[in-house]
């Protein structure tokens, strides 16, 4: 996924990136946007997908939740981050 940023003050911005794998996510973003809060709302959702493939499931939660993670401490250390999540039974 592409993703394009332009910082304005007071304006919310956002942007899609590929969080699991660290050559596909793209912490340029950060530097580009240089955010002063993150909402990390990724994640992948679906049960059935979990059963299925579990890893995938770790990579995309767990992993991803570790690059948004990584960013922010290496590039926007003051940034506020919120980390929303589901578990639907």
């Amino acid at each position: 996924m592409g993703s394009s940023a332009r910082k304005e003050k007071g304006v919310l911005k956002s942007t899609e990136s590929a969080l699991a794998r660290k050559w596909r996510f793209e912490p340029m973003v950060f530097k580009e946007f240089k955010p002063d809060l993150i909402l990390h709302l990724a994640g992948q959702t679906t049960v059935v997908s979990s059963i299925l493939n579990p890893r995938e499931d770790f990579e995309v939660n767990a992993l991803g939740t570790f690059n948004v993670l990584e960013a922010t401490r290496n590039i926007t250390p003051k940034a506020s981050l919120i980390y929303a999540s589901t578990n639907a039974s």
